[in-house]
């Protein structure tokens, strides 16, 4: 885990989305509205954000290969996708930069 600033923090998780662990935050820190994002490692698959308040968690998984799926990979992996296209077949098309 490393710190990025005074209310944000980072961590790695193997192969899986860390749902135990955002419910388990949700739960343990009700009164902080908090966002959590992630990304798999593949971009453009298994990435979303939560949004959590009062214990309880809104929003989700994006869909696989969408616009916001780049968007959270972006965020936590720090590499801009910046030619996405989808190619209509649920394929994400990358131009080569």
């Amino acid at each position: 885990m490393f710190i990025v600033g005074p209310d944000t923090f980072c961590f790695k998780t193997t192969w899986v989305t860390p749902d135990k662990i955002i419910e388990a935050f949700a739960k343990i820190i009700p009164d902080i509205c908090f966002v959590w994002t992630w990304a798999d490692e593949n971009r453009g698959s298994n990435a979303g954000r939560v949004i959590c308040e009062n214990g309880e968690i809104s929003e989700g998984y994006a869909p696989d290969f969408s616009e916001e799926t780049y968007k959270y990979y972006a965020f936590c992996w720090g590499e801009v996708i910046d030619d996405y296209e989808d190619d209509g077949n649920n394929n994400d098309v990358v131009a080569d930069t």
